[in-house]
């Protein structure tokens, strides 16, 4: 079972809705420990994102905002779709 092609397919859709899920977490962690319990939007706003890559770059622009109200001002913006 371990071998077969279904299995692994389903293994790795795991472990990527795992590190996508991950990345959620740490958007909305980071994000509390900065500037505490962030508004519905952004949770709802983070929780709708699949694309790892623009989680990642959610992450990174943490660093760069000073809110959660800059933070999703800037996530709304055209250039990061």
């Amino acid at each position: 079972m371990e071998e077969s092609v279904t299995y692994q397919k389903i293994k790795d859709e795991g472990r990527i809705e795992g590190r996508i899920q991950e990345a959620r977490d740490t958007i909305i962690f980071l994000g509390k420990e900065k500037w505490g319990e962030p508004p519905a939007e952004v949770r709802t706003l983070v929780e709708g994102i699949r694309d790892l890559a623009r989680l990642k770059k959610l992450q990174a622009r943490l660093l760069k905002v000073n809110s959660w109200q800059a933070f999703l001002a800037q996530t709304e913006t055209p250039e990061e779709e």
